[in-house]
C-alpha cells in the first residue's frame, strides 16, 4: 500500500503544518534554519510520513485492543453485556 498515493491530502496536511511551524519559529527568531535545511526537512517528511502512518495505526490498534473485552469473555465471567449499558 502506498500511503502517499492513497492519502495525499493527509500527507500534504502534515507536511504543511510542520513546515508552517518551522517557518513561524524561524520568523520569531527562536531557531535558525537555512533554505536548504527547510527543503531537506520537507523531503524527509514526505518520505517518512507513510511509514509513520503505518506505525501510528499499529500502535492505535494495539492500544484499543488492550481496552476491549470480548462478549464471550464477559459471558464466561457471568457478566451480561446488556447490564453494562
Amino acid at each position: 500500500m502506498n500511503k502517499l498515493r492513497d492519502e495525499p491530502v493527509m500527507i500534504a496536511s502534515v507536511v504543511s503544518a510542520t513546515m508552517s511551524l518551522l517557518v513561524m519559529l524561524v520568523a520569531m527568531g527562536w531557531i535558525e534554519v537555512s533554505g536548504e535545511q527547510m527543503e531537506a526537512i520537507k523531503e524527509f517528511l514526505v518520505a517518512f510520513l507513510p511509514i509513520l502512518v503505518v506505525v501510528i495505526t499499529l500502535i492505535a490498534g494495539w492500544f484499543g485492543r488492550q481496552r476491549a473485552v470480548s462478549v464471550r469473555k464477559l459471558l464466561r465471567n457471568n457478566v451480561h453485556p446488556d447490564d453494562l449499558l
